[in-house]
């Protein structure tokens, strides 16, 4: 089973819900999930947390951007892409 990023999740071992916020795959099979929970905190977003997959019940699978909603951002950010020097003249 894999779940995708942006599914609401609930824990099935302590009942805790959220969005999948990153999913990581270990070497020797561990898979695991970022989970950051929909609800505020005194006014501020909270920690996100890790969980294994398998002990994930998935709600609902809508994704919470859909991809024609992504900026249009390199992946690393708002810096310029790295330029390799002319290292040929050396």
């Amino acid at each position: 089973m894999e779940i995708k990023l942006g599914s609401l999740v609930e824990d099935s071992l302590t009942g805790y819900r959220g969005y999948v916020v990153a999913r990581t795959e270990y070497l020797y099979g561990c898979i695991r999930c970022s989970v950051l929970p929909a609800e505020l905190k005194d006014g501020m977003p909270q920690r996100e947390l890790g969980m294994d997959e398998p002990q994930l019940i998935v709600i609902n699978e809508d994704k919470v951007m859909k991809e024609e909603d992504k900026p249009l951002i390199p992946r690393h950010g708002t810096r310029p892409d790295p330029v390799r020097p002319d290292l040929s003249s050396r």
